[in-house]
């Protein structure tokens, strides 16, 4: 009995240790959700200010900052008529701009659960309820983003020195995340619709990192019922996932579809076919045109207006039959696939490959999907590249070097920010091979190699020789 009392002390002493750097932790996370929120609002405040409130388009000679004013035009719309009783926004015969209600009805939700605490402190009328809850969302989402960029990053709770040195990493990460171009004018200043999805999927990336493979199957099906984009993570992750554990991803893929009709169920009933068809229809490749004239600036980019804008015009044709028909996306898409199969044991096992990966795939996703994209888009991949180079740099031993190359990405990254807001929007291939650059250089060879070596795919089919004989 007396040798149990030094090992109960033991117990007791690390339990109280860990309270304290559980303590310690929640304040971090709440001063880095505080701070997010108050960068927002000082900036969005400070640029509609010296702008006279405007948030209309942005024109400069041959440039076009896309800022668009989606967020008067549309948002506030769809919250006023949710909040006058008009909860059925995929009702068929509406007008406009009910009838452009394009995301999925979470977008419309999330904003109008905002609103309701914005009546209740504000007390005001209707419309500058509907105003400030839609200027004030994307301030709380991009402070959740923050943190969950914390989280991901940080990692486990410890005192030793490895730990404290991922601790400061992340927090100077995840803050710079707020100070990045592109998120402070489409995020916090314009309001656009980046800024929810990316914080569910960002919470389901941490569910997945975490080995909790049903939690991150329904939060990413929250995400995609905000915004499609995300939706784009569920077969990478699931091949990752039937690489090492058939189980598990069988767990993680009933997870999006059982949450999925769950938090589908009254427009299912209602009105399926438009429902399913404004959830995955918007990625029709006859959305966007073979032109870089200004009557069509209003559209969305792909990599065919890149080499318009150079003076390769054939070749610029050629995508553009070749995109009519998904090809490009498809063989990107496929490449993916086949490393996320054969290298999934590895992907699951080692963060910083992982992390790298998945920010290479959604920059190769925005660059190769066939209906183009906008530039507030990109926001959605500022925290991926943040989280994979964040993690690279942890691993660097010597502490000045560490330091020297987080400025170093910081500074890249910012100043690729500001290429995008300020260039030509038809650079768009050339923009996000910038991206590209510093994750190429500290991914590591054995994912390089990935579709080169034998041994990878011997692995792979012993692997599901395997799972067949315990099938059978």
């Amino acid at each position: 009995m007396d040798g149990l009392k030094p090992r109960f002390a033991h117990f007791k002493k690390k339990i109280q240790m860990n309270k304290r750097e559980l303590f310690i932790r929640i304040c971090l996370i709440l001063a880095l959700f505080i701070i997010s929120a108050l960068i927002q609002h000082f900036v969005s405040s400070w640029f509609l200010k010296i702008n006279g409130g405007s948030l209309e388009y942005f024109h400069e000679s041959g440039v076009y900052w896309e800022a668009v004013s989606d967020a008067k035009v549309y948002y506030e719309p769809y919250l006023l008529a949710f909040r006058e009783g008009n909860w059925d926004i995929y009702q068929p015969g509406q007008e406009l701009p009910l009838k452009g209600y394009y995301y999925g009805p979470y977008f419309a939700y999330f904003l109008a659960f905002i609103s309701l605490f914005v009546d209740l402190f504000t007390n005001a009328s209707e419309a500058f309820v509907v105003e400030q809850t839609v200027r004030i969302a994307p301030f709380l989402f991009d402070a959740f983003s923050t943190v969950m960029i914390f989280l991901i990053i940080d990692g486990k709770l410890s005192k030793s020195k490895k730990s404290r040195k991922r601790t400061f990493i992340a927090i100077c990460v995840a803050l710079c995340y707020n100070f990045m171009p592109i998120v402070l004018l489409y995020n916090g200043v314009l309001g656009l619709n980046s800024y929810m999805f990316t914080s569910l999927t960002l919470l389901s990336l941490y569910f997945f990192e975490k080995k909790k493979p049903m939690a991150a199957g329904s939060i990413l099906t929250l995400s995609f019922l905000t915004k499609q984009m995300s939706l784009f993570f569920l077969p990478i992750w699931f091949l990752i996932l039937v690489r090492n554990d058939i189980e598990e991803s069988i767990k993680f893929l009933m997870a999006f579809f059982l949450s999925f009709i769950l938090l589908s169920l009254p427009w299912i009933f209602k009105h399926p076919t438009y429902y399913i068809g404004v959830l995955l229809g918007q990625g029709y490749s006859g959305i966007t045109h073979f032109t870089i004239s200004q009557e069509y600036i209003l559209f969305s980019t792909t990599p065919f207006h890149t080499l318009l804008l150079i003076g390769a015009d054939k070749l610029a044709y050629a995508y553009y039959i070749l995109n009519k028909i998904y090809i490009p996306f498809i063989v990107f898409s496929l490449i993916f696939y086949r490393i996320a199969l054969i290298k999934g044991d590895h992907l699951i096992d080692n963060r910083k490959s992982f992390f790298t990966f998945n920010a290479i795939y959604i920059i190769g996703i925005h660059m190769f999907i066939s209906r183009g994209v906008y530039k507030n888009y990109y926001t959605f991949l500022i925290p991926f590249i943040l989280i994979a180079l964040a993690e690279w740099i942890t691993k660097i031993k010597r502490n000045w070097m560490s330091i020297v190359l987080l400025i170093s990405m910081l500074f890249w990254l910012i100043g690729v920010n500001i290429l995008i807001i300020w260039l030509s929007k038809y650079i768009h291939t050339i923009l996000l091979t910038l991206f590209w650059v510093p994750l190429f250089i500290t991914y590591n060879k054995e994912m390089h190699l990935a579709l080169f070596l034998k041994e990878n795919y011997e692995k792979t089919t012993n692997y599901f020789k395997r799972i067949l004989h315990i099938i059978k």
